[in-house]
């Protein structure tokens, strides 16, 4: 199976913002633990 040049980088691109993605989320659920954790006195 050959891919184009533009196939096979539109390919890596959409797995690269899904890598992104995962991490924005992965950050936001870890700063919100950290918030969470600070507003209990």
């Amino acid at each position: 199976m050959m891919l184009t040049l533009s196939e096979t980088y539109s390919f890596i691109s959409e797995r690269f913002a899904l890598d992104i993605f995962k991490q924005c989320l992965i950050g936001m659920e870890f700063a919100s633990l950290i918030i969470t954790e600070e507003e209990i006195p």
